[in-house]
């Protein structure tokens, strides 16, 4: 018997509630958007927690003090979302590119995984090779082991929602910004929704870096899709996390 009869891909356009789980407001957008908007025009509902407040990376050196920052990030990601189909955001606000603790990021992302009940989470791929930002390798390290650990009851977060929390099962998880995908989405007819999404975050990106951006996705989504019947189409790892995201040697190659 092969591993997959055994345990069967996980369908990401079958997800009803899905939690995307981002180091930065605008991950999601750049890596997921075509996604995400064809999922939100389905009926799924979609929902954003960000770990960081992003208020390093702005391209202005005038661009205000941190709290300055952090607020225009949240509109920008708020107008952003709101052409994807995004229903609500939870903003973790750690210091972005800063010195915190993945053990206690895990745990928040725990406390909202209890609140929301998603069927399906997506975040990004903590093991892809040569990734130097440690916001994207400890925060999709964070969401894995949440994803792996929410229903042990004692790991605590938040007194009412533990109180209240029922054991349940996410049916699937997605890994964005992954080399090694196994799952190819058509979203040919959303990349319009996906790019005026990514234009947003106008203090992110300078008209020379967005079309750089556009150049270089339309080029991986083509190359993503040739073994497809469509002709751009964005790339997700899906696995289970009940039983893939630990002690599951075959997790690497699993569905390519």
């Amino acid at each position: 018997m092969k591993i997959q009869e055994l345990l069967p891909k996980p369908d990401l356009l079958a997800c009803k509630k899905l939690l995307c789980v981002q180091p930065h407001p605008d991950d999601m957008d750049i890596s997921a958007g075509g996604t995400i908007a064809r999922l939100a025009e389905n009926g799924t509902e979609v929902f954003y927690l960000t770990i960081t407040d992003d208020t390093a990376g702005f391209m202005e050196i005038d661009a205000g003090n941190t709290h300055r920052r952090k607020e225009q990030r949240k509109k920008e990601q708020q107008v952003a979302g709101k052409i994807l189909g995004v229903k609500d955001y939870f903003w973790m606000d750690y210091p972005d590119a800063g010195d915190w603790s993945m053990y206690q990021a895990r745990n928040e992302i725990i406390k909202y995984i209890r609140k929301i009940r998603p069927d399906f989470v997506m975040t990004i791929d903590p093991w892809l090779p040569y990734e130097a930002h440690q916001d994207h390798v400890k925060g999709g390290m964070a969401a894995s082991e949440a994803f792996l650990l929410f229903n042990f009851p004692f790991i605590k977060t938040d007194e009412t929602i533990d109180k209240n929390f029922e054991p349940y099962e996410i049916g699937g998880v997605a890994y964005s910004f992954t080399s090694n995908s196994n799952t190819v989405i058509d979203v040919e007819n959303y990349r319009e929704k996906k790019f005026s999404a990514i234009a947003a975050h106008k203090s992110q990106f300078t008209d020379e870096l967005l079309e750089m951006v556009k150049i270089y996705d339309e080029t991986r989504s083509r190359n993503l899709a040739e073994k497809c019947d469509f002709e751009m189409g964005e790339g997700f790892k899906v696995l289970n996390p009940t039983y893939m995201l630990h002690a599951f040697p075959e997790a690497i190659d699993y569905g390519v």
